[in-house]
């Protein structure tokens, strides 16, 4: 019996493996920071234009993984102007 045990777990493996490399297709989540999708562009009250509108959760996901809109908003004080007025874009456009 003991002859067998390496040959039974070899089967095993050999076969988990098989079912296992199936191939996975995915599409990545993140969103090119270059492009402007209108369909989730955000305009405020006060005319700034944002590349998302953090009111839908599908754009709050993809603002949470573009770092370089993140940074904009960080460093811009119009989005915290915009904020303090109960508006919510990310990704703040610059006007130049």
């Amino acid at each position: 019996m003991k002859k067998y045990i390496p040959l039974i777990l070899g089967a095993i493996f050999a076969y988990s493996g098989v079912v296992m490399a199936a191939p996975i297709e995915w599409e990545p989540v993140g969103v090119n920071s270059d492009e402007h999708d209108e369909s989730s562009a955000y305009e405020t009250s006060s005319g700034n234009q944002y590349q998302y509108n953090l009111n839908k959760s599908t754009d709050q996901i993809r603002y949470e993984y573009d770092a370089p809109a993140q940074i904009r908003d960080r460093y811009d004080p119009r989005t915290q102007i915009d904020r303090n007025n109960g508006e919510y874009g990310g990704g703040l456009y610059d006007d130049e």
